[in-house]
Order: structure tokens, then C-alpha cells, then sequence
């Protein structure tokens, strides 16, 4: 519109409009003193959490090799992904936490039905599954989560280069580019050469160059959420990410620029 000044690389961010790009366009209806108290966002005021949009419309559509913002207006909820494969707002977000752990906690907050879970859906962090076992769209959201600042500080990122690794290798050019761009987000890698359009020869020994540095570092948060994967010697769980990662939906996905 001719009355935004933002610049295009603001304005190409969910493509919001400017009073759109806070909980206003939602209190126009709902009212602020109920829907913005931490009693309902169960966050804290001023972080990401209690944003509305966060939780009502967050990032599950692909394109331009980013995530943006759905413009379905929906309530957080695991039932959903079950269905759908959609992920859900609560695990983009917190990407250390499991899809029980998010059913558990709206069950609490919000009195949502209790679903039935597999054992690696109790177990395993949501975003690690849609990394490993995922369709290319769940691939590619979740290397993109983990280079949002909001999901980097809630989750933590040092536990997340091995599966960034294991993306430098994907099948989909985007899926490999949303991976690298993620990876340099992390300290430790920020100035790691890739190329994602390069032979899968030298794409594949980067990533094993990125997985020996992160298994030499030494890490100690990390052991404390086993939902990544990480036992408590900080060192990757080979054999449950090598059985996970025979699971990739290698279904044909049109991720649409």
C-alpha cells in the first residue's frame, strides 16, 4: 500500500499489514484485559509467548524460502497435527519440548481433550521428528524455527547442529538452504562454508565436519533435555536419530516460491 513506509524486507515479513504487526488487530474484538492477562497466555507479559499471533496464526505456511505467519486464525492444539501434519505453535517455539509435553500443558491451561500419543511422540521433541521423519514442508519449517530468535531462546541451540547437519544433505534445494542459513545462526558455526547447491560429495562432508566439531564441544545444559536426543554425557543417541532418520517421508512435496 502506498501509505506503508516499511521497508520491503519488513513489509515481506508476514506480509502484515503495520497495525496488524502487534495483539491491536486482535483486541479491536477481544478484549485486552482478558486475552492478553498472563492468566491467559500463561507467558510472560512482554515476551513472545503472549503475542496473539504467536499462538493463532504462527508460522506453518512455506514460501520464498522462509516460514510466514498462517492466515487461518486457529487455537494451539496437538489434535490438529495429528491430522493434518501441520505443526503446531506451542513446538515451533519451544523445538526442545515434545508433542506430549504441549498436549499436557493445554490440557492444564485450557482443559484440551488428552490425545493418544506414540511412544516417540511422548518422547522425542517435535521438532527433532519433523526433522528426521517429516515431509519436506515439516523439514523445512522446523530448519527455519531454528533460526528464529524467539524459538533460539526458549529452546536453546546447542543441541541443534546435528539435525541441521543431517538437513544439509536433504532432498529439496530449499530445505537444504533454510538448513544452512539456521546453522550459521549458532555460534560455533556462524561462518561454516556450504553451499547447498553444491555436489551432495561436498555437501555431505560439511555436514560431517559440522557433527565431529559439535561431538568434540562440550556441553552441559544440553544433557538435561533428553527430548533432543542428547543423553547425559551430551553425546547424540546414534541409534534413535539413525532409526528416526529411516522414517523421512520421502513423499514428492511441491514447495510452492
Amino acid at each position: 500500500e502506498e501509505d506503508d513506509t516499511r521497508r520491503v524486507d519488513q513489509w515481506a515479513d508476514d506480509q502484515l499489514k503495520p497495525a496488524a504487526v502487534s495483539d491491536s488487530a486482535c483486541t479491536q474484538c477481544h478484549q485486552a484485559t482478558t486475552y492478553q492477562a498472563t492468566s491467559h497466555t500463561h507467558h510472560l507479559a512482554e515476551s513472545s509467548g503472549s503475542r496473539c499471533y504467536n499462538c493463532h496464526m504462527p508460522h506453518t505456511a512455506y514460501g520464498l524460502l522462509k516460514s510466514v505467519r498462517s492466515h487461518h486464525i486457529d487455537r494451539p492444539g496437538v489434535p490438529a497435527e495429528l491430522a493434518s501434519g501441520r505443526p503446531n505453535a506451542c513446538n515451533l517455539c519451544h523445538l526442545d519440548q515434545t508433542l506430549q509435553w504441549t498436549s499436557d500443558y493445554l490440557t492444564r491451561w485450557y482443559g484440551a481433550p488428552a490425545v493418544e500419543l506414540s511412544k516417540d511422540q511422548q518422547t522425542v521433541s517435535a521438532a527433532v521428528l519433523w526433522m528426521l521423519t517429516g515431509d519436506a514442508g515439516q523439514r523445512a519449517l522446523a530448519a527455519v524455527s531454528m533460526g528464529r530468535d524467539a524459538p533460539r531462546e526458549a529452546s536453546g541451540d546447542d543441541w541443534m547442529a546435528p539435525f541441521l547437519a543431517r538437513l544439509l544433505e536433504d532432498p529439496y534445494v530449499a530445505v537444504r538452504y533454510c538448513a544452512g542459513r539456521s546453522l550459521r545462526k549458532i555460534d560455533q558455526f556462524s561462518d561454516v562454508e556450504y553451499d547447498h547447491v553444491a555436489p551432495a560429495q561436498e555437501r555431505a562432508a560439511v555436514a560431517e565436519r559440522v557433527l565431529q566439531a559439535w561431538t568434540e564441544s562440550s556441553r552441559t545444559e544440553t544433557a538435561t533435555r533428553a527430548a533432543t536426543l542428547v543423553d547425559p554425557a551430551g553425546k547424540l543417541r546414534q541409534s534413535v536419530f539413525d532409526r528416526l532418520g529411516a522414517q523421512r517421508d520421502d513423499t514428492i512435496v511441491n514447495l510452492a516460491e
